[in-house]
């Protein structure tokens, strides 16, 4: 399964462009097999499937057996976390971000390395298509866009309330 719909979040092979189930564009999905799925980190939580990657590492799916629930958690890129400023510029960051309370913001459970040295922030799970993916199947109703931007400028004061900006 390569490709993703973005709408109804049905997976489907390659050669498949449209989905069959809602008519929407298909979005590519990484097709490499990850080394996190299936890990339990810390014992605490099993890492079940891949959401994103990015620059700085990858979102991942996990669920989180004591408490019954599903999270995220985003995991850096081992590279990028050798350096001792970067370290300490994650803690601090992670500490800033995860006293944030706001219904547009994404809540920080946790934070911390693993044993072997990952860095990694426990985060709320969100359903619902990715805005890449929202912007990769074209054109929107402009009512879409202003929507979307009025939830982010209503969150803009948050950080500022709490010194993190």
């Amino acid at each position: 399964m390569n490709r993703l719909c973005p709408r109804c979040g049905e997976k489907f092979q390659d050669h498949v462009v449209k989905c069959e189930q809602c008519s929407t564009k298909l979005v590519a999905i990484s097709t490499q097999e990850d080394r996190l799925i299936g890990q339990s980190i810390d014992g605490r939580f099993t890492i079940t499937d891949l959401i994103a990657r990015g620059g700085m590492g990858a979102v991942y799916r996990a669920y989180q057996s004591s408490l019954d629930r599903h999270i995220a958690v985003k995991v850096l890129h081992p590279s990028i976390s050798e350096s001792e400023d970067f370290i300490k510029r994650f803690f601090r960051e992670a500490t800033a971000v995860s006293r944030l309370d706001h219904h547009h913001i994404t809540q920080v459970h946790d934070f911390r390395p693993t044993e072997d040295g990952l860095l990694y922030l426990l985060m709320e799970s969100l359903e619902g298509p990715l805005l890449y993916a929202l912007i990769a199947l074209g054109p929107m109703p402009p009512a879409r866009p202003v929507h979307i931007l009025g939830q982010v400028c209503d969150a803009l004061p948050a950080p500022h309330d709490t010194g993190a900006v």
